[in-house]
């Protein structure tokens, strides 16, 4: 596995996320295995898909599929939608719902030393892509984190 400095990681979450072969229409979350040549071009290679990303990030099936590559990386499309702090009627609306709904893409790439950083875009402001560089928290933060560290175990 490839050990990426900090700035080498920023700048690989920043090009991954200009090629990655994900369209914002795709129904299933997808999982690449992701590798850089000695140049520092990248292959994308599907290997998993799945209507549940939390499925898609099961260790007891990834793990498998993960081996070999410097990165993986997971993408999941949905919709995003204002919760406004008022109590106006379109709060608790589904977000697939809401009036002013966007169409959002959420990248999560990570590699096996614990470097996790992701990217979230939206389909009506493709050139401002928002990036975090480790610092998410929540339910799928922690499923890469799990599935990361079932796989150094894996590797001992």
């Amino acid at each position: 596995m490839k050990t990426l400095t900090k700035t080498q990681f920023r700048k690989a979450i920043e090009t991954i996320s200009k090629q990655m072969p994900a369209d914002y229409s795709m129904s299933k979350a997808l999982l690449y295995g992701i590798s850089f040549d000695e140049d520092n071009n990248i292959t994308f290679n599907e290997i998993g898909s799945s209507g549940d990303v939390y499925e898609l990030l099961n260790p007891f099936t990834a793990i498998e599929k993960m081996k070999g590559f410097d990165f993986f990386s997971v993408v999941t499309c949905g919709w995003a939608a204002p919760n406004n702090q008022d109590d106006d009627e379109d709060n608790g609306i589904p977000p697939s719902q809401h009036p002013d709904k966007r169409r959002v893409m959420l990248t999560v790439n990570a590699t096996t030393d614990n470097k996790i950083g992701s990217v979230i875009s939206f389909q009506d402001d493709q050139e401002n892509p928002v990036f975090d560089y480790g610092d998410a928290k929540g339910q799928l933060a922690e499923a890469i984190t799990e599935l990361i560290d079932c796989y150094k175990m894996e590797q001992e």
